[in-house]
Formats: structure tokens, sequence, C-alpha cells
């Protein structure tokens, strides 16, 4: 489980408990095992923002979005909606 609001990362397991009685196993769905939070840095999202814009201005290698990528992906959301809507596929072209 991927939380991106808390940048928490969360692996459960399925357990192996087995059921006794065969008449409710298919009630009983997955059941849980071993869970592992995994340790993420998680840095200051605004102060992670103005670094990038900063080495983005003076020429440094960043994790900032270029224009083409933004309006990659402003192409593809927009594609979804229509597609969602008409229920047809739709080309993207950039």
């Amino acid at each position: 489980m991927a939380d991106t609001l808390t940048a928490d990362l969360t692996f459960y397991a399925n357990g192996s408990v087995k059921v006794t009685r065969d008449e409710i196993a298919q009630f009983r769905g997955v059941s849980e095992g071993d869970m592992i939070r995994y340790a993420i840095a998680k840095p200051e999202p605004l102060r992670v923002e103005h670094e990038n814009f900063r080495d983005a201005v003076l020429g440094r290698p960043s994790d900032i979005v270029t224009l083409e990528q933004g309006l990659a992906t402003l192409a593809v959301a927009e594609a979804m909606i229509l597609s969602a809507n008409s229920g047809v596929t739709v080309a993207i072209t950039i």
C-alpha cells in the first residue's frame, strides 16, 4: 500500500492460516499475514520544490518537470477524460 499523502509504503503479505471448515473458507477472503512498513525519507515538499527550481535556474541537474513533460502529461489527462466520456479510444498526438 502506497500512501502518497503521508509518503508511507507498507507491504502486507497474505497469511497462511488454514480454515478447518470448508463451508466458511470462501467467506474468509485473503488472510492478513506479516506487515512491513518501509522507512522512506520524507523531506519537506516546498523546500524540495524550491531547491529543484534553484538548481534548474542555475543549470544544474534537477528533478524539475520540463514544459514538454508537463504538456505530455496534460495531453494524456485530457485524452483520458475524453475517452471516459465518449467511450472510445482517443489517440494522443504531441
